[in-house]
């Protein structure tokens, strides 16, 4: 099946098991980034081991979307990796660490004393 989704990114809720899991393994063969997300985080490991053979990048979230927060935390972490990179948390701090010590370094512009005035 060809659904031109190669190098696109899907965020998978339930994936570690049933349809969910099932749908992983479908767009991960179409060349689909993926980002599965479910309670169960060994089974999500799991699967990321088979779909290992794709050449697409997968990251797990171990999450219970039942509440605001846990799908808020689920969306800042998929920016925050999207934004910076990484295969895990501890590898997306460095580069968030990196990142934030790179601006602290910059000198301020001299034509950039007056502050920022927004209307509208």
């Amino acid at each position: 099946m060809e659904l031109n989704l190669a190098g696109k990114t899907a965020l998978i809720t339930g994936a570690s098991q049933g349809i969910g899991y099932a749908i992983a393994k479908v767009l991960a063969a179409e060349g689909c980034h993926l980002h599965l997300a479910a309670r169960n985080g060994a089974a999500m490991r799991e699967l990321k081991k088979e779909l290992a053979q794709y050449p697409v990048n997968v990251t797990v979230h171990e999450a219970d979307l039942g509440t605001t927060e846990a799908m808020v935390a689920l969306v800042l972490a998929n920016s925050v990796l999207e934004k910076f990179g990484g295969d895990s948390l501890t590898e997306t701090r460095r580069n968030v660490e990196s990142y934030l010590r790179a601006v602290a370094e910059q000198e301020p512009h001299e034509n950039n004393t007056e502050p920022t005035r927004v209307s509208g």
